[in-house]
């Protein structure tokens, strides 16, 4: 027996036993694997849309950081999913330069706030915080600041 290695045989006894383990155990981890696999796939595929990113469509083109005059009267803002769709349902929160607005966007993905009474006092400038929140498959955040000047 000289050179001969370890041998390990698989064994099978009269009620169907792997190694040990009964057949039927077996067959439901095997079953177990595959229904997982396949709750996996459904889940990456049906997945909420989420909020990707918010615009403020008021603004001068081009801006960065985005700015507005005081005598502004109107924002839109404008939030959009990780497939590029308008974003429907997101809740829009807008505070600082003597405003405090909420709303929620429409089926086009925009929120318009009207009849602005942007007041930044005494300063050269301010800024109004723009919030995006949107709860789908998580509850995601986007912000922004928007610089206001005087006009």
């Amino acid at each position: 027996m000289r050179g001969v290695l370890f041998e390990k045989r698989i064994r099978l006894d009269d009620r169907g036993a792997l190694e040990g383990m009964p057949l039927q155990l077996i067959i439901m981890v095997v079953i177990a694997g595959i229904a997982i696999s396949i709750i996996i796939a459904w889940l990456t595929i049906f997945t909420a849309p989420d909020l990707s990113k918010i615009e403020v469509y008021s603004a001068e083109p081009e801006a960065d950081p985005i700015r507005i005059t005081e005598n502004t009267t109107s924002i839109t803002i404008k939030a959009w999913d990780t497939k590029g769709n308008p974003l429907e349902g997101v809740s829009i929160k807008m505070s600082g330069a003597n405003l405090i607005i909420a709303g929620m966007t429409g089926a086009d993905g925009t929120f318009t706030a009207r009849s602005l009474d942007i007041d930044i006092g005494t300063s050269d400038f301010g800024t109004i915080r723009v919030e995006a929140e949107f709860s789908g498959t998580l509850s995601i955040t986007k912000s922004l600041n928007i610089v206001v000047t005087k006009s």
